[in-house]
């Protein structure tokens, strides 16, 4: 069993970054970016998919080239359910 304890970088961007292999795990990994108002964070999947979990917040969001529009509605963790967005492989993505 994976004892991984990761604290988030402070400031805004990417903040934390866990792989399978550091993490000791098969297959989840999970990346962190805290953003400030109209900073954006993108990616591709490659050969993996991804979950975009909004923790908190809001932000517009876009998959596979396709607008998702504005997305999420809790400004804390603790205020119900957080929003995701699957994202298949080969796929790029980016959240404002």
């Amino acid at each position: 069993m994976s004892k991984l304890l990761v604290k988030a970088d402070k400031g805004h961007g990417h903040v934390a970054h866990v792989t399978p292999q550091s993490a000791g795990w098969t297959y989840v990994g999970f990346d962190l970016h805290r953003l400030r108002p109209g900073e954006t964070a993108a990616g591709k999947t490659g050969e993996r998919e991804v979950c975009l979990v909004f923790v908190t917040g809001k932000g517009k969001a876009a998959a596979g080239g396709k607008d998702l529009g504005l997305l999420g509605e809790r400004m804390s963790p603790f205020e119900g359910k957080p929003w995701s967005v699957y994202v298949p492989q080969g796929s790029d993505w980016a959240v404002t």
